[in-house]
């Protein structure tokens, strides 16, 4: 196809097509500037510019040239790493010791015996001085003083004589606890294959947890 493209006395543009047969034709045209556009499919459009005077001739050979296919871009090559399989065992924890009730019941009898054995040791100190002062003032009242200092005392041995067997019965008991067994360790199956390519690396993984 020949498009013939001119501009008139008007300034108004013309385009006349003309069809080929044979690779050749022969046109009569109007005076003026023409810009004749030769396209052909397959072939890249070619362009020829005339300024027509009257009655003048003229001829012109257009070179085709075919169009140039874009290149295929070249594959990028992927490097395979290789693949790489990683069982993953989760270390079991060790057993441990459980704690029965009756070591918190023997922890709170120690407080208490121990609190008792303080509270009454403290009183019998008061009462020794206190049967100092009335020894030193000759009081009838120094050997009831006395003896209750002696009861103090005592009661004083005694609570902290339970409150150290309550102590060693609940070491016992807890030293001799049943232990828990551990839980079963859990095994998880990794699954790695990295590619690695001009423009871009990955790294796949897979596995059963």
């Amino acid at each position: 196809m020949l498009l013939d493209e001119r501009r008139n006395a008007k300034g108004e543009v013309l385009l006349n097509q003309y069809p080929l047969k044979g690779g050749k034709t022969s046109l009569g045209i109007h005076p003026g500037l023409h810009k004749f556009t030769l396209q052909a499919p397959g072939y890249v459009t070619a362009e020829w510019s005339l300024n027509a005077d009257p009655s003048s001739t003229h001829q012109h050979t257009f070179k085709r040239e075919p169009e140039k296919k874009p290149e295929a871009a070249p594959a990028k090559p992927t490097v395979s790493l290789g693949s790489s399989t990683a069982d993953i065992t989760t270390p079991s924890e060790p057993a441990k010791r459980r704690t029965p009730a009756s070591v918190y019941v023997g922890l709170a009898a120690t407080g208490v015996f121990a609190a008792a054995g303080t509270v009454t040791g403290i009183i019998a100190l008061g009462k020794n001085k206190d049967y100092d002062n009335a020894v030193a003032a000759r009081s009838e009242d120094a050997y009831s003083i006395k003896k209750s200092g002696q009861t103090y005392a005592l009661l004083a041995d005694i609570g902290f004589g339970a409150a150290i067997l309550s102590a060693g019965v609940t070491a016992y008991l807890y030293i001799t606890a049943p232990k828990v067994a551990p839980e079963k360790p859990r095994s998880a199956s990794i699954h790695l294959s990295p590619t690695v390519s001009p423009s871009a690396a990955g790294l796949a993984v897979s596995g059963k947890f």
